[in-house]
């Protein structure tokens, strides 16, 4: 992932685009890796929110996000939805691997092995929108998480999860 892809401070003079490193010098990054490496390239005040269980990714923000893939460039735009096929080989890891701390909290204080995927998904879906202040969409998802059977509890370290 590259963010501020498309990065324009350098004025006329200094091309900063691709990471501040100019388009030339990300050409020739890109002609050194292997031809299997995908590159995703975010835009400035853009985001590409992966749903692992659902498959896609979404952009959002005032830019868009470009896949560089077997020699080829997709941009996809603000707003834009793509399956997660296009960044190539995707592997959710398992979860002590790499899911965000909130999750791992969450799964730690229900005292169970591991949460369903589904609720786990949900719970940083969630998180997601609480640091967003979009606490409509913060309550429907509390709502959908205890409609699966479990309780969430928000404390100063991250939620806690309960098994109703």
């Amino acid at each position: 992932m590259v963010t501020h892809w498309d990065n324009q401070e350098g004025g006329e003079n200094l091309d900063t685009r691709r990471a501040f490193m100019g388009l030339e010098r990300m050409a020739r990054l890109l002609d050194m890796l292997p031809p299997s490496t995908t590159v995703l390239g975010i835009d400035e005040h853009t985001a590409v929110l992966l749903d692992l269980l659902g498959g896609t990714a979404q952009v959002v923000g005032r830019g868009s996000a470009t896949v560089c893939r077997a020699g080829a460039e997709r941009v996809f735009a603000s707003g834009a939805t793509f399956a997660l096929d296009e960044l190539g080989t995707v592997r959710i890891p398992p979860l002590d691997e790499g899911l965000p701390a909130s999750v791992v909290e969450a799964v730690l204080a229900a005292g169970q092995e591991a949460l369903p995927s589904q609720v786990a998904a949900l719970i940083e879906q969630r998180e997601a929108a609480r640091r967003a202040r979009d606490w409509p969409r913060a309550d429907a998802l509390r709502n959908e998480i205890a409609r699966l059977g479990y309780m969430i509890e928000d404390t100063p370290a991250g939620p806690r999860c309960k098994k109703l």
